[in-house]
């Protein structure tokens, strides 16, 4: 199925019909990956939730991340985004390659993460308590 429409000289030009479903645009692409980063953000934050425990030998990935900066303080970047990226990795997998901006989804949840007073303040408990392992 096509619509028509007219050239600048009155004449008829074939042009292919998509319906609107079909057209990617900026709202729709917009919502679509605001819902992966809220779904995203969710099941970092339950990573970072589930290992308030005093059992540290199940936080393999992120005791690598206080050992690559064991000399840092709880930074946006890199540290809160490597723990992102460690807690991604352990909940969800790798996350699908955006070629143009790799760290684009877990910047934006570890920014997220780093300027909530109330998660920023459980990432410095959580940050020391990774340090303290590397002593």
């Amino acid at each position: 199925m096509s619509s028509s429409a007219f050239d600048q000289s009155g004449n008829e030009q074939e042009q292919p019909y998509r319906s609107e479903v079909e057209q990617p645009n900026a709202a729709n692409q917009a919502e679509q990956e605001r819902r992966l980063l809220d779904e995203v953000l969710q099941q970092t934050q339950a990573a970072f939730d589930s290992h308030e425990t005093d059992d540290l030998s199940e936080m393999g990935p992120f005791l690598d991340v206080a050992k690559r900066h064991a000399d840092s303080e709880l930074t946006l970047e890199p540290v809160v985004l490597d723990l992102v990226k460690a807690a991604l990795a352990e909940t969800i997998g790798a996350l699908p390659d955006a070629t143009d901006q790799p760290d684009r989804i877990p910047l934006k949840i570890a920014t997220t993460l780093f300027e909530d007073p109330t998660c920023h303040d459980r990432l410095v408990v959580f940050w020391s308590r990774l340090l303290a392992t590397q002593k």
